[in-house]
């Protein structure tokens, strides 16, 4: 994979950036006294190489929210690792196995539960999807039972 540097010279010239490095003569760059939407406009127009339609994954798409609102998975420990769900998670993990470590957040097993409680109610049949009526019992009995409050 190749990466690039494009350099945003805030209130700096081009001219002075190479009289201090040299090494970067050559080098383009975004030069602006403010950063405001006409530097994000020249940024954007240079990622996407000038395409007149640009496309965001909004955030609900991204895995660890995907996770963390019950409808995807994360691999534990390597990549690997056996695949699990929110809901799986909270029904084996035991509480000396948290915190849990993803995509660079910490979350504590009452942060789990938080997320847990405020999707359970909307996705009756994902949360059985993945675990079963059985399971999903379980899940609402560990809520109530460690005091977590469960939006409906």
């Amino acid at each position: 994979m190749i990466k690039k540097l494009l350099p945003i010279w805030y209130n700096v010239q081009k001219k002075d950036i190479e009289e201090l490095s040299p090494g970067l003569s050559g080098i383009v760059g975004i030069v602006s006294s403010n950063i405001n939407i006409d530097v994000f406009e020249k940024v954007r127009k240079i990622l996407s190489k000038n395409a007149p339609t640009i496309g965001i994954i909004p955030i609900y798409q991204y895995p660890k929210y995907l996770f963390l609102s019950g409808h995807g998975e994360i691999v534990i420990g390597n990549p690997d690792g056996p695949a699990t769900s929110l809901w799986e998670l909270i029904i084996h993990l035991e509480s000396d196995e948290y915190p849990i470590f993803i995509e660079g957040e910490l979350f504590l097993k009452e942060d789990i539960l938080i997320y847990a409680a405020n999707s359970i109610m909307h996705i009756p049949e994902v949360v059985e999807r993945f675990v079963g009526s059985k399971g999903r019992l379980n899940i609402l009995e560990t809520l109530k039972r460690e005091g977590v409050y469960i939006s409906e």
